[in-house]
């Protein structure tokens, strides 16, 4: 995540489900600080969502991939 607002911003991402804390990720994302690692590799499996705001609009561009695999 990278934040291009001029002070810290606060991101939540609700990984899977809404349920806080336990499907919740909430961190500081400084700015000027480049890119920071939100979600290191975590598993979601069975069609769950991912969906993430922040506590300023438009401020927060979060990039990365889906790494798919099959049995």
């Amino acid at each position: 995540a990278y934040n291009g607002h001029t002070a810290d911003v606060v991101l939540t991402i609700e990984f899977g489900a809404a349920t806080v804390p336990d499907n919740n990720i909430i961190i500081n994302i400084p700015y000027k600080a480049g890119k920071i690692l939100v979600v290191p590799g975590f598993i979601l499996q069975n069609e769950r969502t991912v969906k993430a705001f922040a506590s300023v609009a438009n401020v927060v561009t979060i990039t990365g991939y889906v790494n798919r695999m099959t049995d």
